[in-house]
Protein backbone atom coordinates (compact mmCIF):
# COMPACT_ATOMS: atom_id res chain seq x y z
CA UNK A 1 0.00 0.00 0.00
CA UNK A 2 1.54 3.31 -1.03
CA UNK A 3 0.78 6.73 0.33
CA UNK A 4 -1.41 9.15 -1.54
CA UNK A 5 -0.15 12.57 -2.57
CA UNK A 6 -2.31 14.12 0.15
CA UNK A 7 -0.82 11.87 2.83
CA UNK A 8 2.71 12.69 1.70
CA UNK A 9 2.00 16.43 1.76
CA UNK A 10 0.36 16.18 5.18
CA UNK A 11 3.37 14.28 6.52
CA UNK A 12 5.76 16.89 5.14
CA UNK A 13 3.76 19.70 6.70
CA UNK A 14 3.70 17.92 10.09
CA UNK A 15 7.46 17.33 9.88
CA UNK A 16 8.02 20.98 8.94
CA UNK A 17 5.92 22.22 11.87
CA UNK A 18 7.75 19.93 14.31
CA UNK A 19 11.17 20.95 13.01
CA UNK A 20 10.28 24.64 13.11
CA UNK A 21 9.12 24.36 16.72
CA UNK A 22 12.09 22.24 17.74
CA UNK A 23 14.54 24.56 15.98
CA UNK A 24 12.97 27.64 17.58
CA UNK A 25 13.13 26.04 21.03
CA UNK A 26 16.77 25.04 20.60
CA UNK A 27 17.61 28.56 19.42
CA UNK A 28 16.04 30.02 22.54
CA UNK A 29 18.01 27.63 24.76
CA UNK A 30 21.31 28.35 22.99
CA UNK A 31 20.69 32.08 22.54
CA UNK A 32 20.88 31.90 18.75
CA UNK A 33 19.00 34.37 16.52
CA UNK A 34 16.45 32.35 14.53
CA UNK A 35 16.72 34.72 11.56
CA UNK A 36 20.46 34.10 11.26
CA UNK A 37 20.19 30.32 10.79
CA UNK A 38 21.56 28.58 7.72
CA UNK A 39 22.78 25.10 6.90
CA UNK A 40 26.38 26.32 6.73
CA UNK A 41 26.32 28.06 10.10
CA UNK A 42 29.51 28.03 12.12
CA UNK A 43 29.40 26.31 15.48
CA UNK A 44 30.64 28.92 17.99
CA UNK A 45 32.05 26.42 20.49
CA UNK A 46 34.72 23.75 20.28
CA UNK A 47 34.03 20.03 20.04
CA UNK A 48 34.91 19.60 23.71
CA UNK A 49 32.30 22.14 24.86
CA UNK A 50 29.18 20.74 26.53
CA UNK A 51 26.85 22.53 24.07
CA UNK A 52 28.65 21.32 20.94
CA UNK A 53 26.18 18.48 20.37
CA UNK A 54 23.27 20.89 20.66
CA UNK A 55 24.75 23.15 17.98
CA UNK A 56 25.32 20.16 15.70
CA UNK A 57 21.70 19.12 16.27
CA UNK A 58 20.53 22.65 15.46
CA UNK A 59 22.50 22.70 12.22
CA UNK A 60 21.11 19.27 11.26
CA UNK A 61 17.57 20.50 11.90
CA UNK A 62 18.16 23.53 9.68
CA UNK A 63 19.42 21.24 6.91
CA UNK A 64 16.32 19.06 7.26
CA UNK A 65 14.07 22.11 7.13
CA UNK A 66 15.78 23.39 4.02
CA UNK A 67 15.29 19.99 2.39
CA UNK A 68 11.56 19.98 3.11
Amino acid sequence: MSLTIEQIEKSREEARRYLEYSTYTLCMILGVDVDSLSSDMNIPVGAEHQQYGSYVCLRNQVVALENL
